[in-house]
């Protein structure tokens, strides 16, 4: 009996001594408007910026992993001119035990062609496929026009994005010394093909009428295949991709060729260098409201240093006084940090 009441003194005691220390710490926060004001908003930008970067690096890579999946992306892309594809070179491909399957699809490759990509010409490798005539696809239509154009063609979203495209616009293609003028009739999403961040290859596909019309215009260099490769273990696709080269008989044979992993790494560099620059930002900005509380916390000890001996005169303890300061910038510090977090 005499421990409860014991217990129960000690708590009354230590609780009256929280309730001072808040009350001192409240009457602190309203004395100190502005500058607590300016601090939160301070803190609120750091957890925004935090919290943005590191969802940016922790789930971009992730959502590309579940997007490629969905579509059923290869291992490994390699397209090239037809005789690259010659039917030995194939079965190097085929025989390979680590290749559960590989799925070929006709495309025209143009070595070089131009485009206009963000103001400015850009040579890339192009391969250019026919609407929905291939055996395996993993382009989606996310965007079209309601009435097919004259010329309408389907271009990377990325374009739209990243180059100032739009629906309805022109677009050209330089190849061989001659322009090709068409119209942009929408917008396809595509792991290998939209990659255009690579400099590498793009893709663009066509009604099959216009694909037909398109082609004729060439002779049987630009006619070449897209292989999709398919791995037992995904880790293995370099090794792959390394001993076809090695082995196959390629000659004056143009290609190009992307393994997953680096697709990816050229899909999420941008948005992680972005990230990172966010973060980079958020940690000056840590600095510096750590800079500000201890300039304010000095600040405030020089200008009160009476206020502190009459305070110790009513009987708070240095402690107290302490703590008191603690719990001031915790509370603006917590408060920043929902602000900043509901924000992102």
């Amino acid at each position: 009996m005499q421990e409860k009441k014991n217990l129960e003194v000690f708590w009354r005691r230590e609780g009256g001594k929280m309730r001072r220390i808040f009350l001192l710490a409240h009457a602190n926060l309203r004395k100190s408007g502005g500058q607590n004001l300016f601090l939160s908003f301070l803190i609120a930008l750091i957890s925004l910026f935090c919290i943005l970067s590191l969802t940016v690096i922790t789930s971009f890579a992730s959502c590309f992993d579940e997007a490629a999946e969905a579509a059923n992306a290869p291992s490994i892309f390699v397209a090239g001119q037809n005789t690259l594809f010659t039917p030995e070179n194939q079965k190097i491909l085929e025989n390979d035990s680590r290749v559960s399957n590989v799925v070929y699809d006709d495309a025209l490759y143009l070595d070089s062609a131009q485009i206009t990509f963000a103001g400015s010409k850009k040579t890339v490798t192009l391969l250019a496929l026919p609407y929905g005539t291939q055996e395996y696809t993993s382009y989606q239509v996310v965007e079209e026009m309601p009435d097919l154009p004259e010329n309408g063609i389907y271009v990377s979203k990325y374009f739209e994005e990243a180059g100032d495209y739009a629906l309805g616009d022109r677009f050209d293609i330089r190849y061989d010394k001659i322009v090709y003028h068409f119209t942009i009739a929408g917008f396809v999403e595509d792991i290998y093909l939209g990659c255009v961040h690579s400099s590498a290859q793009t893709g663009v596909v066509f009604p099959e009428e216009t694909y037909l019309e398109f082609a004729n215009h060439f002779s049987s260099n630009e006619n070449g295949k897209i292989a999709n490769i398919y791995l037992d273990r995904a880790e293995d696709a370099q090794a792959v991709m390394s001993s076809f080269f090695n082995y196959a008989e390629t000659g004056t044979a143009k290609y190009c060729s992307m393994t997953y992993d680096v697709c990816r790494n050229y899909a999420t560099m941008q948005p992680s260098i972005m990230a990172m620059l966010l973060l980079a930002f958020a940690v000056i900005l840590l600095i510096i409201a750590v800079a500000v509380i201890i300039y304010l916390i000095r600040g405030s000890l020089v200008r009160e240093i009476k206020n502190i001996s009459v305070l110790k005169a009513i009987g708070y303890t240095s402690n107290a006084i302490t703590l008191s300061l603690a719990v001031q910038y915790t509370i603006l510090t917590l408060i920043g940090s929902v602000v900043g977090g509901g924000a992102a």
